[in-house]
């Protein structure tokens, strides 16, 4: 997933210890923090999305 410099930005203010644990995982996955954390919303709202078509259906 490619993260644009372009793309809008905001400020997060994440709880203890989450930085580092996305940090890692990141690492882990060969990606960025950032791309990380966005590739991980985008699955979050990929399955809220699944799941409302499911209810709809």
């Amino acid at each position: 997933m490619i993260v644009s410099r372009d793309a809008e930005k905001t400020l997060i203010r994440f709880p203890p210890g989450m930085i580092a644990r996305l940090t890692e995982a990141a690492r882990k996955a060969g990606r960025s923090r950032n791309t990380e954390i966005v590739k991980r919303l985008a699955e979050s709202l990929a399955a809220d999305a699944r799941r409302e078509r499911r209810k709809a259906a």
